[in-house]
């Protein structure tokens, strides 16, 4: 569905589907009743693409009631005499948070088993041989994997696995050592960062807001104690990476798009994450460090009314929700430390408060409230 138009009702989104699969501009109703008495099957992959693509384009009611819109027009099918059957494939938080009409059958799909998780490094293997052999790298061996069965047994957690293997190498040396779903992150997130070559990084972390995901969020959250030293460099890594986000054309694409979506939410999601990324890596940092101490104002409000701009409202409530700011001085300029929100945390930190002479820079330190908490 991430190839869709999200904006449009079902019946032109599957036209749409016909034409791009065709070649030919093809009406639902006639392609339904192109063979008299069968009943189309029509399977919408990925509803969460869809909803993460028309977060800039649906207000919140329709974003989240697409299923019942589906059953409508099941519904106003049959009455036509075109009856027709829908499945439709979702990641459990969205599935979660989406209206799910009172006759709908709902499946859960169950974790790998050892068959499957046996199964999954042929694929692997097989669909990305030229890039092992171009890099010098081993293809995915089972054993290894079988080692972190506990991972392995969910997909997403295994294709980490495997991406953590791709870019290191480093998967088949770690056979004897168990670590754990935020130790995992933490070495990607990492190995990521060293190499300098955000194109990966940025495919990883431009469709969605990492806040979107409490679970993600909290596993990040529990990263920098099991860190090694020298994880103090992170945030000033990924404050370079954040200026250089929206000004890179020689980065490279690794080809990964879970969704079709414009660049400018691609690089707001990016930015957001980064900042993020940073912030729970080494607990605070500062506005100035990621949009410049110059035109702090200005800058910051840019960027936050751009990620407001593209984010879908929930998106950008459960971002804004998840940091906090707080003011502060730093190199006699006013400035915001960035923060996470955390129960029983202060809202401001007795260290870094300074008396503003003569109330100067008051409406600045206003205006870089007010932007944020919108």
């Amino acid at each position: 569905m991430r190839h869709t138009p999200a904006e449009a009702d079902l019946q032109a989104q599957l036209e749409h589907a016909l034409r791009r699969e065709t070649g030919r501009a093809v009406g639902w109703p006639d392609w339904s009743e192109a063979v008299p008495g069968a009943i189309p099957v029509v399977l919408l992959d990925g509803l969460d693409a869809l909803l993460q693509a028309g977060a800039q384009l649906l207000d919140s009611a329709r974003q989240w009631s697409c299923l019942r819109e589906i059953e409508r027009f099941q519904a106003r099918e049959a009455e036509q005499g075109r009856p027709l059957i829908v499945l439709v494939t979702s990641r459990t938080v969205v599935a979660d948070r989406s209206e799910i009409p009172a006759r709908s059958q709902v499946l859960r799909l169950e974790p790998f088993g050892e068959g499957e998780i046996e199964r999954w490094p042929d694929i692997w293997n097989s669909a990305n041989r030229s890039h092992f052999e171009r890099h010098g790298l081993h293809p995915l061996a089972l054993a290894p994997v079988l080692q972190h069965a506990e991972l392995a047994a969910q997909p997403l957690l295994l294709l980490m696995l495997a991406l953590y293997d791709s870019v290191s190498g480093d998967l088949h040396r770690m056979r004897y050592e168990r670590i754990s779903r935020t130790q995992l992150y933490e070495r990607l997130l990492t190995e990521f960062a060293r190499r300098l070559d955000d194109g990966e990084l940025y495919a990883l972390l431009s469709f969605t807001p990492l806040t979107d995901r409490a679970q993600l969020v909290q596993n990040l959250g529990d990263m920098p104690a099991a860190w090694p030293t020298g994880r103090d460099r992170l945030p000033t890594l990924l404050a370079t990476l954040f200026k250089a986000a929206e000004w890179d054309p020689h980065r490279s694409d690794p080809g990964h798009a879970p969704a079709a979506v414009t660049r400018t939410y691609r690089n707001a999601v990016y930015e957001a994450n980064l900042l993020l990324v940073a912030v729970l890596a080494g607990r605070d940092v500062h506005a100035s460090a990621f949009v410049g101490s110059e035109h702090l104002v200005d800058n910051w409000r840019r960027r936050a009314m751009l990620w407001k701009s593209q984010l879908s409202s929930e998106s950008w409530e459960l971002l804004s929700s998840a940091l906090h700011t707080t003011r502060c001085w730093r190199d006699a300029q006013p400035d915001l430390l960035i923060g996470t929100r955390q129960a029983g945390r202060p809202t401001d930190l007795p260290h870094l408060r300074a008396a503003l002479p003569n109330g100067a820079y008051a409406d600045e330190f206003a205006t870089l409230e007010r932007t944020w908490r919108g």
